[in-house]
């Protein structure tokens, strides 16, 4: 992320694929959602904190392409990811992680928002071997900037909650 955020040319690597298990580059017409799990991401009022963006800025915001899979199929594999975290020894005396919901954004809205004249946001392509649909959204923004947290708020409010 850092490194991205330090060359002039980062929104050029939208036109690439970062695997050789990817079936192309996500396009702007394309819809993307994320996890979101319980009690890391949900307020008392069952609204997405804004800590969920967080990994936009330091390892890439993980993310599904709908175009590529179903919301059953991601919320198959977050609660694969919740059992196995919650499996280990040393999460025995925390709370469970659950399931909450999906975020769910349009790929043009994400690269719409602007940081003094130019993108803020990249959209990715990280198709992994177990995951074809794996995209990551990236703030090119240096997070160091006072405008880097009022550009993370413009995802917060681009979000649309799926319950499931």
């Amino acid at each position: 992320m850092k490194a991205l955020q330090e060359i002039s040319d980062a929104l050029s690597w939208e036109a690439k694929t970062a695997s050789d298990h990817s079936p192309g580059v996500v396009e702007n017409d394309e819809m993307i959602v994320r996890q979101v799990t319980h009690p890391n991401f949900v307020d008392e009022s069952q609204k997405i904190k804004p800590i969920w963006f967080d990994d936009v800025v330091n390892k890439g915001f993980s993310t599904d392409r709908l175009s590529l899979t179903s919301v059953e199929e991601v919320v198959e594999r977050a609660k694969n990811r919740a059992d196995e975290r919650n499996a280990k020894p040393e999460n025995a005396a925390k709370e469970a992680v659950t399931v909450h919901s999906l975020g769910k954004l349009a790929v043009s809205s994400i690269r719409g928002v602007l940081c003094d004249g130019s993108r803020a946001f990249g959209v990715y392509d990280t198709a992994q071997c177990d995951n074809e649909a794996h995209a990551d959204v990236c703030q090119l923004v240096k997070n160091t900037t006072k405008e880097a947290r009022s550009i993370r708020y413009e995802l917060y409010k681009l979000t649309e909650t799926v319950i499931v």
